[in-house]
């Protein structure tokens, strides 16, 4: 691994990335609904739905509900997290009219995962030669 070429670092985070893209990017998971423990993490989450102050993504767990110091707080803190599916969050909701109404499209939120899924995937081949 140490000594890999260049070229076949290359060649590998594109095969690591278009296998990721081949499995997470089926039109049926992108189409899905939201699931599990989606109904905490983006529908019931006040960090998320922009509800608290951005500053709280760094005060809060990742459920959004309480502070990291509450010793109700499970201590999951995952602010990348947090900060993208608000992000995303904010999209679906200026895309949103009075007419239509404001309804979390999970497609989009999909999409970003994906993306995210397919880059750390890329990232593994040369993360793991530096490693070695």
């Amino acid at each position: 691994w140490a000594t890999m070429s260049r070229q076949r670092l290359w060649y590998g985070s594109i095969g690591a990335a278009a296998l990721a893209a081949a499995l997470y990017s089926h039109p049926i998971m992108l189409n899905g609904e939201l699931v599990y423990d989606d109904g905490g993490t983006v529908q019931q989450n006040p960090v998320t739905q922009a509800e608290v102050p951005w500053i709280e993504v760094w005060r809060r767990d990742y459920w959004g509900k309480d502070q990291l110091t509450d010793p109700m707080s499970h201590k999951s803190f995952r602010p990348i997290t947090s900060i993208t599916l608000r992000l995303n969050y904010l999209y679906e909701f200026s895309k949103s009219t009075e007419s239509t109404g404001f309804y979390v499209k999970p497609w989009s939120f999909h999409v970003v995962n994906d993306i995210i899924h397919i880059v750390n995937s890329a990232l593994v081949v040369p993360t793991i030669s530096y490693a070695l």
